[in-house]
């Protein structure tokens, strides 16, 4: 993926996960606190992915493991 996706995907999961953490403290519903979760574990993953590539844990890059705990958390808001 070319840096100028990744950098234009953090900043659109950035701006979601402002609004959903709006949304969480107004409206105290679980599903906007996962959705928080979500887009927080995405800009981790995409951070990860864009500054620190090699950075590997049990053979596999550390930002497949938060890019799936983020889709987990997605699916079950």
């Amino acid at each position: 993926m070319p840096h100028w996706q990744l950098i234009g995907l953090l900043g659109i999961f950035t701006i979601h996960l402002i609004v959903f953490l709006r949304l969480t403290v107004k409206h105290r519903k679980s599903y906007y606190a996962l959705a928080s979760l979500s887009f927080f574990l995405l800009i981790l993953a995409f951070s990860l992915h864009l500054w620190m590539p090699e950075l590997e844990l049990g053979g596999r890059k550390v930002y497949w493991y938060l890019r799936i705990g983020g889709w987990l958390t997605a699916g079950l808001s």
